[in-house]
C-alpha cells in the first residue's frame, strides 16, 4: 500500500527458507497484481544482468542468505548489492525466531550493514522484525523498536500429554492410535506432527490404506500411472500413435540422463561453451588443493606441499607435476608464485581446450568417448589427469532431449516408471491443441469411471477408514510438495483428512486442524504447532503430546490445565526468564553460542573487500581492535574464512531432494553412488532419490579421521598474552599436538629442556620448532586445546562392530572431505572431556557438530562460522579461573 501511494520506493521481504519464501511469493505476485508493482527474487548463483534486473523492481523477496551470499562472492557482485540495498526503504524479516544464537548474531550484522549503507546516501532504513514467538535475544535485533503485539487465532485448546512408552518403538503405535481415535470421536482436520522425515514416512507408508476416492481435479493434479497401464489405456481408447509415440519418447527421456548412459556406439552433442566451462571448473577444483597446499607451506614449501597432496587423489597429484617442473629451482620460492604458476598453466589449458572444441558443439561417443580424452591429453594434461577429468564429465554433463534418446533402457524397467498426470496437459509434449484436448478430456472422464488405475503417491487413506491422508515433509522435493497443504486445508475438496508432517508446518504456512497429535520437541517448536490447531473457533481444539520421560510427564500432571490459551500453554511450558534451562523450562529450547570473535572477523573481513565504503562501514560497526586484529592476521596469511548466515557446514545434495548433513547422508549411502560437487555449499551429490533414502537404514557411523585432519591443518588460532595470534602451514596442527606430547610426558613440562632438543636434526623435533611463539602456548592452562583450520577428512566405521570400514570418497576414489572447515580437537580423555563439556553447558550447541559418544577423540566441528570459537573462548576463560 505504501508502494501504491507512493510513500516508499522499493521494500525487500526476507524469509528464512526458501519453501516459506516460495509460499509467500504467491501472495506477493497477486498483491502485485492488484496494485501495478513489480516483484523480484535474489537467489545464490544469479549472474550479474539477472541480479540487476531483480534489485531495481520495488518488491524484492529473497532469504537472508542469498544477500550474504553475494556481498562474500566479489567486488563486482559486492558493489551491487551495496548500490541496491542502500535504496532499500523498508525491510521485513519474517520468522525472525528461527534464527539464534550466532545464526541471529550474522542477521544482526547484516542489519547493521544495510542500515549504514542506507545512511551514506541520506536514506533512513525501516526495518519490520515479525515473529509469533519472540525470544529474549531478538531484543538485540529490534533494540529501540516500537513493539506491534497482535492477538493469536487460536482459541483455547485442550491439551492431553501422554506417557512415553515402554519400548521406543512403541511410539508410532501410541501417535497411530491418539489420531484414529480423533477421528473416531468426530475431528475433521488432524494433523500429526513427527520430530524426523524418516518417521513420518515411515509410519505414512504403514498405515496407508487403498487409494482414496478423491475429485478428478485432485488425481490430475497429484496422480501417478505406470507406463505400462497408461500405454495399454492410450492403445485401447484409440489415441493418435503420433501422441503415443511422444508421451513414450518423453518417457524414456525423462532423467536427468548423463553421457555416462548412453548406450554403447551412440553420439551426442554438447555444446561447446558448457563443456569448457564444466572442464574448468573441474581443473578449478583440483587446483584449488594444490593452491591450499602452498599457502598452508611451511618454510620448505615443495617438500610441504608435495607432502599435503599424497593425501588428495591422483589427479591433484598429476596437475601439480606440471606445476612444480615449473617452480622448481626457483630462488625466494613464495605461495604467490605458486598461484601464480598454477593460473597461468591452467588459463594456457583453458584457451588450448577452446581451440579444439571450437565449433558450437561437440559430438562425443559412447562408450570411450575420445572426444573428450584426447583434447584434454593435446592440451598437455598427464594421462591419468586426463582420464580422470573425462570421467567426471561423463557423470556430470547432462543430456539434451535429443540425446537422451541414445539411452538404452529396457521395456520392462520402463513400464514401471510412474508417469505423473499432470505432465500429460503440457503443451511442450503435446503440440497440437487438438489432440491435446481429446486426450485431456479422455483422461478426465476415465477418471470419473475409475478406469485408470492411478495413485496419488503422497495422498492415500488412514488406514481402513477412508479419511484421506496426506504427507509433507520438509526432505520432500519443492514440486512434490507443491500444493499438497492447501489441499489438505480446502474443506470443500477434503472435508476430513490427517496431515502426516514434520517441523516443516511449524513455520509459515497457513492452515488450521482441530486436532494435532505431536511428538515431544522444543518449547519454541511447541509453541509454533500449537498455533496450527484452534484457528477457526469452531469444532475440537484438542493438542496431544507424546512425551520422551516419565518424570516430565509427572511434573506436567501437576501443572496442566483442562482448556488453555497458546499463551498460557507458553507459560506453563517455558520459563521466559530461563527458556533454555532445563530445571526451569518442562522443554527447554535448544542451546545457542552467544558470541564469537571470528565470527565477528569474518563480517569484518567481508566489509573490508568493499574497498573504502567496507572501510567505513567496519569504522560505524567494529569498536573491539581484537576484532581488527584477528581480521588483519587472516588477510596477511590469506586463508579462507567460512560464511554462511545459517550453517557453514557443507551438505550433501539428494536426487530430487534437499541437501543434508554429510554425516548423515554418507552414513546410508556407500561410494559407489557419490559424486564429488564444485558447488561451495556443497561436498557431493548422492545419486540416490530422497524417498529411497529416507527407507534406507544406515549401515556405517561416518567420523572425523582425526590423524589425517591433524596432519592437514593449514592454521591454528590461539590466545595468549592476551591476543589473538596464529600459527600457520601444513600440518601446524599435528606439529602442536606432537610438541604437546613432548612437552608434557618427554620433557616433564620443562620448556628450557625441550627447546634445546629442538634443535636435533630429528624431523619431528624441527616440526615442533617451527611453532616458533606458539611454544609458549604449551604452558598455559588451555594448552591441550587445538583450535584449527583444514580440510577434515571423514572415515566408515562398521555401525555395530566399530571397526574403520576405510575413508568416505566418491565412485572416482576422491576423498571427500569438509574443506577448510574450523574445528577444535581437546586432548584429554573423552569422558573426561565431555564431562567438563557438560558441566559448562557447552556439550549441546547448536553450532556445533560434536562426535558420537562411542568416538575416543574429542574433535568438535563447525555447523555455524565460529561455534568452536564459542566453546575455545569459554574454555580459556575457565581454565585462567
Amino acid at each position: 500500500e505504501k508502494l501504491r501511494q507512493g510513500e516508499i520506493r522499493k521494500v525487500l521481504l526476507m524469509y528464512p527458507t526458501i519453501a516459506l519464501m516460495n509460499d509467500q511469493r504467491r501472495v506477493m505476485d497477486e498483491l502485485a497484481r492488484l496494485t501495478g508493482q513489480q516483484v523480484g527474487h535474489i537467489q545464490g548463483g544469479m549472474h550479474r544482468s539477472a541480479l540487476i534486473a531483480q534489485l531495481n523492481k520495488p518488491v524484492i523477496v529473497a532469504t537472508p542468505d542469498a544477500i550474504y551470499w553475494f556481498f562474500q562472492k566479489n567486488v563486482k557482485y559486492s558493489g551491487l548489492m551495496i548500490y541496491g540495498l542502500s535504496l532499500i526503504d523498508e525491510v521485513v524479516l519474517d520468522e525472525a525466531h528461527l534464527f539464534n544464537g550466532l545464526a541471529l548474531r550474522n542477521i544482526f550484522h547484516l542489519k547493521q550493514r544495510m542500515t549504514q549503507l542506507a545512511a551514506m546516501v541520506g536514506r533512513s532504513q525501516r526495518w519490520h522484525i515479525l515473529t509469533a514467538t519472540p525470544t529474549e535475544q531478538l531484543k538485540e535485533l529490534s533494540a529501540g523498536a516500537k513493539i506491534v503485539t497482535g492477538r493469536s487465532k487460536c482459541g483455547p485448546v485442550q491439551v492431553t500429554f501422554l506417557p512415553p512408552p515402554q519400548k521406543r518403538e512403541d511410539r508410532a503405535t501410541v501417535l497411530t492410535q491418539a489420531v484414529t481415535e480423533a477421528l473416531q470421536n468426530g475431528a475433521n482436520k488432524v494433523l500429526l506432527v513427527f520430530n524426523s522425515a524418516a518417521a513420518a514416512h515411515g509410519l505414512f507408508d504403514k498405515v496407508r490404506g487403498k487409494q482414496p476416492d478423491l475429485p478428478v481435479e485432485l488425481l490430475q493434479r497429484f496422480g501417478m500411472i505406470s507406463w505400462e497401464a497408461l500405454r495399454q489405456w492410450l492403445t485401447a481408447e484409440n489415441i493418435n500413435s503420433k501422441t503415443i509415440t511422444a508421451i513414450a519418447n518423453w518417457v524414456e527421456r525423462e532423467g536427468p540422463y548423463h553421457l555416462i548412459d548412453l548406450k554403447a556406439g551412440t553420439k551426442a552433442e554438447i555444446p561447446a561453451e558448457k563443456l569448457v566451462a564444466k572442464t574448468g571448473q573441474i581443473l578449478h577444483y583440483l587446483g584449488r588443493q594444490i593452491r591450499n597446499a602452498a599457502y598452508a607451506a611451511g618454510p620448505d614449501l615443495l617438500q610441504d606441499i608435495e607432502r599435503q597432496l599424497r593425501q588428495q587423489n591422483k589427479a591433484v597429484q598429476a596437475l601439480w607435476q606440471p606445476i612444480q617442473s615449473q617452480v622448481a629451482g626457483k630462488g625466494d620460492l613464495t605461495p604467490d608464485m605458486v598461484k601464480q604458476t598454477l593460473n597461468n598453466y591452467l588459463t594456457n589449458i583453458s584457451q588450448t581446450l577452446e581451440t579444439s572444441w571450437a565449433d558450437e558443439a561437440v559430438s562425443v561417443t559412447a562408450p570411450d568417448f575420445p572426444e573428450l580424452t584426447s583434447p584434454l591429453k593435446q592440451a598437455g594434461l598427464a594421462l591419468e589427469l586426463a582420464n580422470y577429468i573425462s570421467r567426471r564429465l561423463q557423470y556430470t554433463l547432462e543430456l539434451d532431449d535429443e540425446a537422451a534418446r541414445s539411452v538404452q533402457i529396457s521395456q520392462k524397467v520402463l513400464d514401471k516408471r510412474p508417469v505423473a498426470l499432470r505432465w500429460l496437459s503440457e503443451q511442450r509434449l503435446i503440440e497440437d491443441k487438438a489432440e491435446l484436448q481429446v486426450l485431456q478430456a479422455k483422461v478426465a472422464k476415465a477418471l470419473q469411471e475409475n478406469r485408470l488405475p492411478v495413485e496419488t503417491r503422497h495422498i492415500a487413506t488412514w488406514g481402513e477408514t477412508g479419511i484421506p491422508a496426506v504427507i509433507y515433509t520438509g526432505q520432500m522435493s519443492r514440486r512434490d510438495r507443491e500444493g499438497l497443504i492447501e489441499v489438505f486445508d480446502d474443506d470443500e475438496t477434503l472435508p476430513r483428512a490427517v496431515l502426516v508432517s514434520t517441523p516443516a508446518v511449524e513455520v509459515g504456512v497457513d492452515f488450521k486442524a482441530e486436532v494435532m497429535v505431536t511428538e515431544e520437541c522444543n518449547g519454541n517448536g511447541f509453541l509454533q504447532r500449537f498455533g496450527r490447531v484452534g484457528r477457526t473457533g469452531q469444532g475440537q481444539a484438542r493438542v496431544i503430546v507424546l512425551l520422551n520421560k516419565g518424570q516430565t510427564w509427572v511434573q506436567l500432571q501437576q501443572r496442566s490445565h483442562p482448556q488453555m490459551s497458546r499463551e498460557d500453554f507458553s507459560t506453563m511450558i517455558i520459563d521466559p526468564q530461563a527458556p533454555t534451562d532445563p530445571a526451569r523450562s518442562l522443554f527447554p529450547d535448544r542451546t545457542y553460542a552467544a558470541f564469537s570473535i571470528y565470527q565477528e572477523a569474518t563480517h569484518w573481513l567481508v566489509n573490508q573487500q568493499m574497498g573504502r565504503i567496507g572501510q567505513q562501514l567496519n569504522t560505524h560497526i567494529f569498536s573491539d581492535p581484537l576484532v581488527a586484529g584477528l581480521g588483519r592476521q587472516m588477510i596477511e596469511a590469506d586463508v579462507s574464512f567460512a560464511y554462511g548466515l545459517r550453517g557453514s557446514m557443507p551438505g550433501v545434495s539428494l536426487l530430487g531432494g534437499n541437501s543434508n548433513n554429510p554425516f548423515y547422508v554418507f552414513s546410508k549411502v556407500e561410494n559407489g553412488k557419490l559424486i564429488a560437487s564444485n558447488s561451495p555449499f556443497e561436498i557431493a551429490q548422492a545419486q540416490v532419490g530422497y524417498t529411497a533414502f529416507l527407507y534406507t537404514k544406515a549401515h556405517s557411523q561416518i567420523v572425523a579421521d582425526l590423524k589425517k585432519t591433524l596432519a592437514a591443518g593449514q592454521v591454528m588460532y590461539y590466545w595468549l598474552d592476551g591476543r589473538w595470534h596464529m600459527a600457520t602451514g601444513y600440518g601446524i596442527t599435528e606439529s602442536y599436538k606432537d610438541g604437546y606430547l613432548f612437552f608434557r610426558n618427554v620433557f616433564k613440562s620443562d620448556m628450557n629442556v625441550m627447546r634445546q632438543k629442538l634443535n636435533s636434526p630429528n624431523p619431528r623435533a624441527q616440526a615442533v620448532a617451527r611453532l616458533g611463539e606458539a611454544l609458549n602456548l604449551l604452558e598455559t592452562p588451555h594448552a591441550n586445546l587445538i583450535l584449527g583450520q583444514g580440510d577434515v577428512f571423514l572415515e566408515r566405521r562398521d555401525k555395530k562392530a566399530g571397526y574403520t570400514i576405510g575413508p568416505v570418497e566418491d565412485y572416482l576414489d576422491t576423498p571427500l572431505v569438509l574443506p577448510d572447515q574450523l574445528w577444535l580437537h581437546i586432548i584429554g580423555d573423552a569422558n573426561e572431556i565431555r564431562a567438563r563439556l557438560s558441566e559448562a553447558g557447552l556439550d549441546d550447541l547448536s553450532e556445533v557438530h560434536y562426535p558420537p559418544d562411542t568416538e575416543d577423540n574429542i574433535l568438535l566441528l563447525d555447523q555455524v562460522a565460529g561455534g568452536c570459537f564459542y566453546i575455545y573462548e569459554r574454555l580459556v576463560a575457565d581454565a585462567a579461573r
